[in-house]
């Protein structure tokens, strides 16, 4: 399976930095977060009909004028003058994006993410690359409400997940030195997720650099100490132990 961040009428919609529809190779960021809001609304939910009056939540929050319903029309409007002929349908009271799911760089994102686990390392890393890839910036831009933040942070944390399956990826290949450049960059990011530093072990490990790797434990240590006052987990002890008791199971076969 392979997925690719696809276009009708060569257009595709960024949510992975500031909303921005990209048309004939031209990118045109939207301007005015109430304008953004509605776009990045019905891109998240693309194909399946969105009622106005979540997207006036979304654009107004608890408190719409009493002029919404006809401003959020204008809106709908200005954004189908930016899409393909068809590509915002009416039904009813309700909105949908009539584009391929994988025209949306946020959700391109996570079918490739998605598509990475059920595939050998090498086609993995190749997805994780292409997800990875999509990223601009920060997603939705500027757009703070409720439901953007809370999006924003899952698909952060499916980020970060990926940027470490990407290292577990590399180790795969053979690669084992370029995950261990990245995951230094990872670690030192956000020294007190596990997997990163577990992994960073294994990598140097595995290039003969069985002293750093020990280092290595002992950074996430201290740091775990110093922030959380909590010793590293089972897993990461058991690998020091592995590590120092050289186990044959470390060394890619």
């Amino acid at each position: 399976m392979s997925v690719r961040l696809r276009c009708m009428d060569t257009t595709t919609i960024r949510l992975l930095g500031p909303p921005t529809v990209v048309s004939d190779g031209r990118a045109t960021v939207l301007r005015g977060r109430r304008h953004q809001a509605v776009l990045t609304v019905l891109a998240l939910e693309v194909g399946r009909p969105v009622d106005a009056e979540s997207l006036i939540g979304a654009v107004w929050g608890g408190n719409p004028p009493p002029s919404a319903r006809k401003t959020l029309q204008g809106f709908v409007h200005r954004l189908r003058r930016r899409l393909p002929p068809g590509a915002i349908r009416t039904e009813g009271s309700s909105y949908r994006l009539d584009l391929p799911s994988t025209t949306v760089d946020a959700v391109a994102f996570g079918e490739l993410v998605d598509a990475a686990k059920a595939v050998a390392p090498a086609a993995a890393l190749e997805r994780l690359e292409q997800a990875l890839g999509l990223w601009r910036g920060v997603p939705f831009g500027e757009l703070t409400s409720g439901r953007f933040t809370i999006e924003r942070a899952y698909l952060d944390e499916r980020r970060r997940l990926a940027e470490e399956d990407r290292c577990d990826a590399l180790i795969a290949v053979g690669r084992v030195a370029d995950a261990a450049i990245e995951l230094e960059r990872l670690t030192r990011e956000e020294p007190l997720r596990e997997r990163r530093w577990a992994l960073l072990m294994t990598a140097l490990y595995r290039v003969d650099r069985q002293v750093d790797a020990l280092r290595a434990y002992q950074r996430t240590r201290d740091e775990m100490v110093r922030q959380v006052g909590l010793e590293p987990g089972a897993g990461l002890q058991a690998l020091e132990e592995a590590i120092l008791s050289g186990r044959p199971e470390l060394v890619a076969s």
